[in-house]
């Protein structure tokens, strides 16, 4: 899981002025993202609000859609577009809009190229959401229903 934060906070780890660091926390997620010799188990991968910026910039949204905070939907654009310029193969990624009177709490993008679940949330809060939808997809809806319940939430689930 990558978490979230203010952009302030998250920002300078994946600006080229600090390439090293940049360099260093881009590998780890592009290799998490990227197939495994021999085959790991299913894997996913969630961010959190602007967490998504870190997939984003190692290229693991690429092709797919994903969400972020309302107030960082620019930011994770212009992440997704600056890999896309660096990267000539690539796909682009739909960035969906958070609109709080329709809340989508979470985007479940599917499994990437290399066999990865590419999951991405909101508004911080939103991170329940998604992680109760990667509980029912690993361990069945009622588990999900029954931690729901444990933890006092109201689960958005969308429905698909």
């Amino acid at each position: 899981m990558l978490p979230g934060s203010r952009s302030r906070n998250i920002l300078p780890y994946i600006q080229p002025e600090n390439p090293q660091l940049l360099e260093l926390l881009l590998e780890l997620v592009a290799n998490f993202a990227k197939p495994q010799h021999p085959p790991a188990k299913a894997r996913t991968i969630m961010s959190v609000c602007i967490g998504g910026y870190f997939l984003a910039a190692a290229g693991v949204l690429d092709g797919l859609t994903a969400i972020t905070h309302r107030l960082a939907t620019k930011g994770l654009q212009t992440a997704c577009e600056e890999y896309t310029t660096r990267t000539p193969d690539s796909k682009g990624t739909k960035i969906l809009p958070e609109n709080p009177s329709v809340p989508v709490p979470y985007c479940d993008a599917g499994i990437n190229e290399f066999g990865v679940r590419v999951i991405t949330t909101g508004a911080v809060t939103n991170e329940l959401d998604g992680a109760l939808h990667y509980v029912a997809r690993r361990l069945g809806r009622p588990v999900a229903v029954d931690v729901a319940g444990l933890i006092g939430h109201n689960w958005r689930e969308l429905k698909t």
